[in-house]
């Protein structure tokens, strides 16, 4: 089997496509490349976290009040659920309380094995 270069299935055999560097019909030059304009920093402190869950919880209660933002106090993951607004009850909760449990027990394993090396 001959392997050769992937096919954009978007585009009809026989169609012309403009040059990538072809300018929008408007004739306004094209966009600049996209690059991440964040200076390399260094990675946000728990406090900051803690700021940026809030505002993003007082957000939500202005337009969906079935969203809630928390930090697993544990492991310090950023946790996400999906409330029913009438029962109040969990739908669905990302990462899930399993993947929470499996992730706190990994990092208890790594643990040992770090002091077991050591």
């Amino acid at each position: 089997m001959r392997i050769g270069p992937p096919v954009e299935a978007s585009v009809p055999t026989g169609t012309p496509r403009p040059p990538r560097d072809a300018r929008p019909a408007s004739g306004a030059p094209a966009p600049p490349a996209r690059t991440d304009p964040r200076p390399e920093s260094e990675p946000a402190t728990d406090e900051q976290v803690d700021k940026a869950i809030q505002a993003a919880n007082r957000f939500m209660q202005k337009i969906a009040t079935n969203l809630k933002f928390e930090k697993d106090a544990e492991s310090g993951r950023l946790v996400v659920r999906v409330i029913d607004s009438e029962t109040k009850q969990v739908l669905r909760q990302m990462p899930s309380e399993e993947m929470l449990a499996i992730s706190r027990a990994l990092d208890g394993v790594q643990g040992l094995m770090l002091r077991q090396r050591a």
